[in-house]
């Protein structure tokens, strides 16, 4: 790592554990997960330490504090409209509890602007998220799996569902996907038409005027699913309380920025793909997140390239 990469993490170390050592900080996951918590606080200590003094930590323990790092990093529920509340027993969320507070009722009225994306058959496959009253926008590689490599779509081959939350219930149904806009493979996006929404208006998510900077704070709108067979260790199991496919707001913070992509470390998992990337300050999108896993790295397209592609891709 450079050393303004090491600085970089020193921070974010500071600001995920404050005052705390990290055993005491992350007690209070370890409560939740039990046997299945990941190993690893002395050697996160010893980076952390090592860190402060000016040094560089070896290999591993870099690994350790990345790795207690992300477990601080919360998922919340979307409940009846609302963002839950941070985790008073998180210290991370006690270094972002003024910015959570002003995000709350900002992202609120954007909630519902983000869709869980569906297969024909119902099969969960990403999340999308309106960027004009009939166009949504989400990954290549959503569209790859609905349109079984096609990368064309004709009505009843998809939908996207808004309203679909962890309680009340999705009483709205689902909206048409119609055809394919535009779609880029190689940053993963896709610009997707939709039948016009029922009810009243939803309004369109706002672009952020630049790309996000290293140590903006963050946070991801989506929908998680369950996926440990896959690519998520069991512990996510606990962590997400069970409660999959339904709309979470996870923050965190912008680890690197390399134009054209931003690299996070929000709790996300499959079923993100194709999730705003939020600014906690201004609730504006600063990028479209398309891979990644459960504390390990997670990519976003910066949100220049984004609207770039939004204002200028085929129609």
């Amino acid at each position: 790592m450079t050393d303004d990469e090491l600085e970089s993490l020193r921070r974010r170390a500071e600001r995920t554990f404050g005052a705390q050592p990290i055993e005491a900080a992350i007690k209070p996951v370890r409560a939740i997960v039990g046997p299945r918590m990941p190993r690893g606080q002395p050697l996160a200590e010893a980076a952390r330490q090592k860190l402060k003094d000016g040094q560089t930590p070896a290999p591993s323990e870099l690994a350790a504090l990345e790795v207690m790092i992300r477990l601080l990093r919360p998922a919340l529920l979307v409940q009846n409209g609302a963002l839950d509340p941070l985790p008073a027993t998180n210290v991370f969320a006690v270094e972002l509890a003024g910015l959570w507070e002003g995000f709350r009722p900002r992202a609120a009225t954007l909630a519902f602007s983000v869709g869980r994306i569906d297969s024909g058959s119902g099969e969960h496959l990403g999340t999308g998220f309106l960027v004009a009253p009939d166009r949504i926008v989400t990954n290549h590689h959503v569209l790859e799996a609905l349109s079984y490599g096609t990368f064309e779509l004709e009505p009843g081959m998809g939908e996207i569902r808004f309203q679909q939350q962890w309680d009340p219930a999705d009483t709205e149904g689902p909206v048409s996907i119609t055809r394919v806009i535009a779609d880029e493979p190689y940053l993963d996006i896709a610009l997707l038409e939709i039948a016009p929404p029922p009810g009243a208006t939803r309004p369109v998510l706002t672009f952020a005027a630049g790309d996000p900077r290293d140590g903006d704070m963050v946070a991801v709108l989506g929908y998680p699913m369950r996926d440990i067979e896959r690519r998520n260790p069991r512990s996510t199991e606990t962590l997400f309380e069970s409660k999959y496919d339904v709309k979470r707001a996870s923050p965190g913070e912008i680890v690197r920025h390399a134009a054209p992509i931003a690299f996070h470390d929000c709790s996300t998992l499959g079923g993100n793909s194709g999730s705003p990337v939020l600014s906690l300050t201004s609730a504006e999108v600063v990028g479209l997140h398309r891979s990644g896993a459960f504390m390990y790295r997670n990519e976003a397209v910066g949100v220049e390239a984004l609207r770039d592609f939004v204002e200028n891709g085929r129609t």
